[in-house]
């Protein structure tokens, strides 16, 4: 969604190399050319596999039951 959080997290995940992000108005051959790129590059793939996991919380899932419980 542009112009919101939405948009403002995919930046910052793609500033971290964790994703590729484009906006709706870039929603053109670019993408199927990355996807393309994707699916016959496995170390792309791993890469940004191992960006993103350095980012999330190891322990997310534990962490929102706790919050969860605690309400």
């Amino acid at each position: 969604m542009p112009a919101t959080h939405q948009e403002d997290n995919a930046v910052y995940f793609a500033d971290q190399h964790a994703v590729y992000f484009f906006r709706q108005d870039q929603l053109d051959e670019r993408v199927v050319n990355k996807i393309g790129e994707l699916l016959t590059n496995v170390n792309e793939r791993v890469n940004l596999q191992e960006q993103i996991s350095q980012i999330m919380p190891k322990d997310a899932d534990k962490r929102m039951v706790e919050i969860i419980e605690s309400l």
